[in-house]
């Protein structure tokens, strides 16, 4: 029997455990976000995060110029707001409401449980995707609040 190694690879990666991020970011007047699970730590000397990001992503365009974003990790109450930033056919949407504030000119979820400033250092390219590491150069961080975790498509508390 042959092995689908996409669709196993797939029901593999569902099953490891993230906590859910939404990265944006802004170019003139255009705000970009999108939801993303592949963000990690990658430095504590600098402080720094990597992003993988598929080029089709609305957003890839503007970090693979190296723009400031802000990385929020989620809280438990965001789980509409994460759905929201994932749905291509609801990008217009994503501003909207009262989910966002600035700072530096750079959006960033309000009721996160962080907000992670950074600016994008280096971009590698691997086939569909590009990888980002990105410095941080300042953060908020909400301590009242709890993060959920994505498994198996689904999150929990």
């Amino acid at each position: 029997m042959e092995q689908n190694i996409n669709t196993d690879f797939l029901e593999a990666m569902r099953k490891m455990t993230s906590t859910v991020s939404v990265v944006a970011s802004k170019k003139d007047d255009t705000r970009y976000a999108m939801t993303a699970t592949s963000v990690v730590s990658l430095t504590l000397e600098p402080p720094s995060m990597l992003i993988c990001i598929n080029k089709k992503a609305s957003i890839h365009s503007i970090l693979n110029e190296k723009a400031k974003l802000s990385i929020n990790i989620l809280s438990t109450d965001q789980k509409e707001f994460s759905e929201l930033c994932s749905n291509k056919s609801r990008e217009n949407d994503r501003f909207k409401g009262d989910d966002w504030s600035y700072q530096d000119d750079i959006p960033y979820a309000t009721n996160s449980v962080s907000s992670l400033f950074c600016e994008c250092k280096q971009v590698i390219d691997y086939e569909t995707h590009s990888i980002f590491l990105c410095k941080i150069i300042s953060l908020i961080n909400n301590d009242s609040r709890d993060c959920p975790l994505y498994h198996n498509a689904s999150y929990n508390v």
